[in-house]
This record gives C-alpha cells, structure tokens and sequence, in this order.
C-alpha cells in the first residue's frame, strides 16, 4: 500500500470530535479538518482519495466499533488524521509521534 502527501504549509490547530450517531463518519473527519482550519472547498483532492468513506465507515463507524476499539489514521491534506470509533482528530496530537 502506497502513501500519498499532499503538501499543505498551512498550521492546523488539533481539533478532536465525537462524530453523532446520525453523521457518516467520513462527513466527521471533513467537518473536523473543517474546524482544524483546512478549508476542504478549496483542496484540490477530496477526502476519498485519501482514504476509502464507504471503508472507513465499516471499519469504525458501524454498530460494531462504537467503542473505539479500531483505529484508522491517515494523512489529510497533509495533516495526520486519526479516527477511534466515532472519535475523529485532525492535527497534531503532542502525545503522539506523527506518522
């Protein structure tokens, strides 16, 4: 599996977040990264080319994984993204090396 950055000057603050039960996580982590200052209108790639919504919405956003017990991270724009459960953060996190 390749990964691809898409670099991204722009400082991010870390946003943290409880996407709601009637909220597709993938529309989580675009409002997180939202509110984390990446503006997603005017990003030239969308969040599916980083990583898969349908997939990432069965990995962790099903009835399944409410706990957290999986975690997906990605790079987004090229700012780490980590999704636990229905927790999603954007950001760095000063607790954790940035992969």
């Amino acid at each position: 599996m390749s990964t691809i950055y898409e670099s991204d000057p722009t400082v991010v603050r870390a946003v943290e977040r409880r996407v709601p039960e009637d909220q597709r996580v993938s529309v989580g982590v675009v409002d997180a990264a939202a509110a984390a200052g990446l503006d997603p209108a005017n990003r030239a790639r969308p969040l599916a080319s980083f990583v898969d919504p349908d997939a990432l919405e069965d990995l962790v956003g099903s009835g399944d994984d409410r706990a957290g017990s999986t975690t997906v991270e990605f790079h987004l724009w090229g700012h780490p993204v980590r999704v636990a459960g229905r927790t999603v953060r954007v950001g760095a996190d000063p607790a954790r090396p940035s992969p």
